[in-house]
């Protein structure tokens, strides 16, 4: 049984809520012709969300979810950097 202060759900909550906003950019590229920036502010957003799940839980007493939140947000913020820098040169 998993606690409700794990870093496992952490971890899950914080591929969720980026997965969701990445699923988003995928639909709405297909119907509509979006920009970069556009894309890019929509995939800051799903990190900036998980942020604010994350301050949630740390000020609620869940220390150990909001990590697992936090790593799964600097991977992100990591890739999209990666992403944006190879797109660039």
């Amino acid at each position: 049984m998993l606690k409700k202060d794990s870093l496992w759900i952490g971890l899950v909550i914080g591929l969720i809520i980026p997965g969701i906003f990445f699923v988003l950019v995928s639909f709405l590229s297909h119907k509509y012709v979006l920009d970069e920036h556009t894309q890019s502010f929509l995939y800051i957003l799903g990190i900036g969300f998980n942020a604010l799940i994350m301050r949630y839980d740390m000020n609620h007493g869940y220390s150990k979810t909001g990590v697992g939140i936090l790593l799964v947000s600097f991977v992100f913020a990591f890739l999209f950097i990666y992403y944006k820098l190879r797109i660039a040169s």
